[in-house]
């Protein structure tokens, strides 16, 4: 878990596997608790996703209880610079939160996904289930535009000398034109620095998909039934 207060603070939790039963029923996202009775101790993982050298441990005497009154915010957002990403200035292996725009979209992993900022792209590659999600959203939705993104929890690589940022199996969160905060400032922004009258050229329009070339053979090419071969007579 990553558990947020109501000043942005973060920390990571977690729950010993022989102690879930009593938890899970009781803790679900985007929802305010009150916590008791935890053990606390340092945090050294190999990726660290909160800037807090501790976590919390649920155990069996830890109390879990529903609260309305949380006044803060639900996300805890810590965008990175887009230059400090591209320029290489953050350290590879970091956790980053970004924002941007789709600039073009390839359903192959690891291909032709960049978020665009201030008319700089960065690579963002996506594994898992974040790469059908976005394909779906922008399959289901050709005239969305902009379509703004952002990749909370992300890791920032360098690749042959090339930065990217990719999520993180089953840690990150993704939201695509999600109506929050965020995402709507963002849009009035990016939305605010386009030409009044713009050519044509540069007029908005939503990300361009680039169509793998096996899925482009498949969805253009007439096939027929093996038994059908012998009803041919002329070269097919």
């Amino acid at each position: 878990m990553v558990l947020i207060d109501e000043e942005g603070n973060m920390v990571h939790g977690s729950v010993l596997p022989k102690f879930i039963y009593k938890f899970d029923i009781n803790l679900s996202e985007n929802a305010c608790y009150i916590i008791k009775n935890v053990s606390v101790g340092d945090s050294s993982p190999t990726y660290k996703y909160v800037d807090n050298d501790k976590k919390v441990n649920l155990y069996l005497k830890s109390t879990v209880t529903p609260c309305e009154d949380f006044g803060g915010d639900l996300h805890g957002f810590k965008f990175q610079s887009i230059d400090a990403l591209i320029g290489m200035v953050t350290k590879p292996n970091t956790i980053v939160d970004v924002i941007g725009v789709v600039a073009n979209y390839s359903p192959i992993e690891d291909k032709n996904k960049n978020l665009m900022v201030n008319n700089k792209e960065l690579p963002l590659n996506l594994w898992g289930t974040y790469a059908p999600d976005m394909s779906n959203y922008i399959l289901a939705n050709p005239d969305q535009a902009p379509v703004v993104v952002v990749l909370q929890f992300g890791l920032f690589k360098i690749r042959e000398g090339r930065p990217a940022v990719s999520n993180s199996l089953n840690v990150s969160k993704m939201y695509i034109n999600e109506d929050i905060h965020e995402i709507n400032e963002f849009k009035m922004r990016y939305l605010g620095s386009l030409p009044s009258k713009p050519p044509s050229s540069s007029r908005l329009s939503a990300p361009t998909i680039c169509v793998p070339l096996r899925e482009e053979f498949l969805n253009s090419t007439e096939f027929c039934h093996i038994i059908e071969l012998e009803e041919f007579y002329k070269v097919t």
